[in-house]
């Protein structure tokens, strides 16, 4: 995939809050469902739920504003953009100063921050008003035949999403369902719709997570773009240039890799203005840099002219891109489609069809002879075996399918990255294929290349750059050593793929034990950070199997000691990538060198 935006560490920290939340919200409400409850546990949840809104509300406004002096999202997206166009700049031999733009436009930051807050505010609001229907229609089965009168939990609210939840419980007496099956019925449409907040204008719903992931992503590339701009415009000049991905969707297509007049007024050159900045659509991954034709020479301008000028209403993408862009659509198709399945079988849901709710209602009627009861009962569990039968079988399919289409994929990339030799980033979540060009990662490359010895201060760098750095973002297979172990309310499956960070931490923390007990996902990722910021003990550098790698080791600390923990952690950088690639503790500095294989070793401390 293609080297990650300076924005996407700032997305993946906001999204990583909405979804750890979003699933303990599932989680409480299937369980709320699949069994009665009295009137005080629907209380307490709902003061827990309450309780979960207010701390995303806090996160959010956090994370987009700042506080105590650290920079929110937004302002440092801007510094990003700003900073990379001053770099741009400098590598052109331009030294700006810098001090003129380390004040940013407080007023365009503030109001962009604002607008992305009040955005995901009535998202929550959304959300809260949902799960609050949600709660109401748990409380009404838990109370179900038994006369009881308990005040419905957020009867005042009129969301038509909550209407939606109610109308569903409201077909017990309509339908004659059974209080089981009215909570199969309940439980269906949560897994199938989950907890909605958005619906577009295509009748896409949009989840809490991937709501909250669009609207950060889209606004930090946003405020990334302004501050490109910005810089540019203070530097008295006018072009930019888009940048080029592949395969790409058709409204990118015909407007990357093009050259912009920022004013308009630059013969030869189309106005920004007929497209926009970017970015061009919400979940866009382009972004603008700036451009300076003395630095091109006469045959690339011509053609770059040439490409800026053309019709914006014809689709450039060969046959190959449109087939690989549509690949791409089908796995992310099959991957949500694989998710709704597995929690299907988490909840334990088995989808009333118009036969079941037919027998279900003829079970209600008092005059049906036991001879006929028990045959429905037993065409309800048949019918329920047979639908169980088919969401095993279509599993199977899915995971066939995404692993042929994933194959295809990667064989796809592979094959335009050697055609365009490294020259445009590649998407398409078949791994990293292009070489990071962020300067330290380019500076260990030559480091290796060399042998030679890094400064104090360049590691002192290099230490903080890999801190920041984080695993690969592309899915690895669970493994066997992870087969059975509990993620997000299921056992995990060896071929089952997860987030490379995640199984770093749950080999770790629960495999290999060297991290305490309960040890978190985000405080895995954050000791490593901690820790990494001490003196190494040692510090090697080498290519491996085609990679240039950083081998960083410093001594485990005491509070990140396990029951199993080793005296010394070790950290493998990928300076080919850009990304960590394992991170273990061990007993000494001999166990975290390759046994074979490795060359032009150089130990720097």
């Amino acid at each position: 995939m293609a080297e990650p935006h300076p924005t996407d560490r700032l997305v993946r920290e906001l999204v990583r809050l909405y979804g750890d939340a979003h699933q303990r919200t599932l989680e409480r409400l299937a369980a709320a469902l699949r069994q009665g409850r009295s009137p005080v546990f629907y209380r307490a949840w709902l003061r827990e739920l309450q309780q979960i809104l207010a701390e995303l509300r806090t996160g959010t406004h956090r994370w987009a504003l700042g506080e105590a002096g650290q920079p929110g999202a937004v302002d440092a997206a801007w510094r990003a953009g700003a900073e990379s166009s001053v770099a741009s700049f400098a590598a052109a031999g331009r030294q700006l100063d810098t001090a003129t733009f380390a004040v940013v436009n407080r007023d365009a930051v503030t109001v962009t921050a604002r607008n992305l807050t009040e955005g995901l505010d009535a998202a929550l609001q959304v959300t809260g008003t949902r799960v609050q229907g949600w709660l109401g229609a748990a409380q009404l089965l838990a109370t179900a035949g038994t006369g009881g009168r308990v005040p419905l939990i957020g009867r005042r609210v009129q969301d038509e999403l909550r209407r939606a939840g109610l109308e569903a419980t409201a077909r017990k007496l309509t339908e004659g369902l059974t209080v089981r099956d009215m909570r199969r019925v309940l439980l269906d449409d949560l897994v199938q719709r989950g907890i909605t907040v958005v619906q577009d204008q295509a009748g896409r719903n949009w989840s809490l997570p991937a709501y909250s992931e669009m609207v950060a992503r889209t606004t930090t590339r946003e405020a990334y773009t302004q501050g490109t701009i910005q810089v540019v415009e203070r530097a008295g000049h006018d072009l930019v240039r888009a940048s080029t991905h592949w395969p790409t969707c058709p409204m990118c297509a015909p407007r990357q890799g093009r050259v912009y007049s920022l004013s308009g007024r630059t013969p030869g050159w189309p106005a920004l203005a007929a497209v926009g900045p970017t970015p061009w659509h919400p979940n866009c991954g382009h972004s603008l840099a700036p451009f300076v034709p003395d630095l091109t020479d006469s045959a690339d301008l011509e053609r770059l002219q040439e490409l800026s000028n053309r019709p914006f209403d014809d689709d450039p993408r060969s046959r190959d891109e449109v087939d690989a862009y549509n690949r791409s659509q089908r796995i992310n198709a099959l991957r949500r489609e694989r998710r709704r399945l597995l929690a299907q079988r988490e909840a334990d849901v088995v989808p009333l069809d118009a036969h079941m709710r037919r027998w279900a209602e003829e079970l209600q009627r008092s005059d049906v002879d036991p001879a006929r009861r028990r045959q429905l009962q037993e065409k309800l569990s048949e019918r329920a075996e047979q639908w169980e039968t088919g969401r095993r079988q279509r599993l199977r399919q899915v995971n066939a399918e995404l692993r042929q289409l994933v194959g295809e994929q990667r064989r796809a990339i592979q094959r335009v990255h050697r055609q365009l030799g490294g020259v445009v980033p590649v998407t398409g979540g078949a791994g990293p294929v292009t070489p990071s060009s962020h300067p330290v990662d380019v500076r260990l490359r030559e480091v290796v290349t060399s042998r030679r010895r890094l400064t104090p201060g360049e590691l002192a760098g290099v230490r903080a750059h890999v801190a920041r750095a984080g695993f690969s973002e592309r899915l690895v297979a669970a493994g066997r050593r992870l087969t059975g172990v509990q993620y997000e309310g299921r056992q995990l499956d060896a071929r089952e793929r997860i987030p490379s960070d995640v199984q770093h931490w749950l080999l770790r923390v629960v495999a290999d034990q060297q991290w305490p007990p309960n040890t978190s996902r985000q405080e895995f990722l954050r000791s490593l950070r901690v820790m990494l910021r001490q003196r190494p003990v040692a510090a090697f550098t080498y290519r491996y199997r085609g990679e240039d790698i950083l081998l960083l080791i410093v001594r485990t600390l005491q509070r990140y000691r396990g029951p199993q923990a080793r005296d010394l952690l070790g950290v493998i950088y990928s300076a080919t990538y850009g990304r960590v690639k394992t991170a273990y503790q061990d007993h000494t500095i001999e166990e975290f060198l390759p046994r074979g294989g490795a060359t032009d070793v150089q130990r720097h401390i």
